[in-house]
């Protein structure tokens, strides 16, 4: 029992650290292409009002939209 307890435990951190990691080497990804073809990403338009409308929408189910 103590073993099926700590692979549990490891299996849950072993994801939950995948998961952290993502948003950093998307943002790397698009500094690399950013930096290889001398272009910058582009802000769409009022996707902030998006985003606040779905967080309202949806009881804060869906927010952070507008990135940042």
């Amino acid at each position: 029992m103590n073993k099926v307890l700590c692979l549990m435990a490891a299996s849950v951190l072993l994801v939950s650290t995948g998961c952290s990691a993502a948003d950093h080497d998307f943002n790397s990804v698009v500094s690399a292409v950013e930096h290889k073809y001398s272009v910058h990403a582009q802000r769409v338009p009022l996707t902030g009002l998006v985003s606040m409308c779905a967080s309202l929408k949806t009881y804060g189910g869906v927010r952070g939209l507008a990135g940042g």
